[in-house]
């Protein structure tokens, strides 16, 4: 048996994918729609599509970045396990939005849910404009200032349309936050001990 989903990407399937089942022996509809099933789901909607293809429809979409087990039960049960994609998305910056009394020396990290997005440094922009060079590692951009400003509130806007890499999905939408640096005549004094 051969089950393989029709929507999928490099972060695992569509959760409204439809699948293609192949089979080696010959199976009336029947038998296939009595031996196949998704672990606590409704019954799909299976049609056949020609001699030992079969189309399966989920009843419902599935729910996002979840693993799912698929069963044929015939007189031995074949199992596949299939994840299903997330969506891809910034999940948070630092600093934080309305962050005060953050250090001129700072660095302006973005994360995201997933590793290997594309064209960052295109979607990248802050306000007012600070020059500096950008880093990456694994599910975080950041861009280290050349120097921020004091007493300056700052503006990040993350520009929609940065792409995961292997996949159709990209940022659907802007990520903004605000922050504002330290004083200049913030004194810090370690107490003594």
């Amino acid at each position: 048996f051969r089950l393989v989903p029709q929507n999928s990407d490099s972060t695992g399937i569509a959760v409204d994918t439809e699948f293609l089942l192949e089979t080696e022996d010959n199976y009336s509809l029947e038998e296939i729609r009595n031996a196949f099933s998704i672990d606590g789901e409704p019954a799909p909607t299976i049609e056949e599509l020609d001699e030992n293809f079969f189309s399966i429809k989920l009843a419902r979409p599935l729910m996002e970045n979840s693993l799912y087990t698929f069963r044929l039960k015939t007189d031995k049960e074949t199992t596949w396990v299939f994840q299903t994609q997330a969506t891809f998305k910034i999940t948070g910056s630092l600093p934080a939005e309305k962050s005060i009394n953050v250090p001129v020396r700072t660095g302006i990290e973005i994360y995201f849910s997933h590793e290997n997005f594309s064209d960052f440094e295109k979607h990248f922009e802050i306000t007012p404009a600070v020059k500096g060079r950008f880093e990456f590692r694994k599910k975080t951009a950041v861009f280290v200032p050349d120097g921020l400003e004091y007493d300056t509130v700052y503006t990040v806007r993350i520009k929609k349309g940065i792409r995961l890499q292997g996949t159709d999905r990209e940022i659907s939408k802007d990520y903004v936050f605000s922050f504002e640096t330290q004083s200049r005549n913030t004194n810090y004094t370690p107490s003594p001990n």
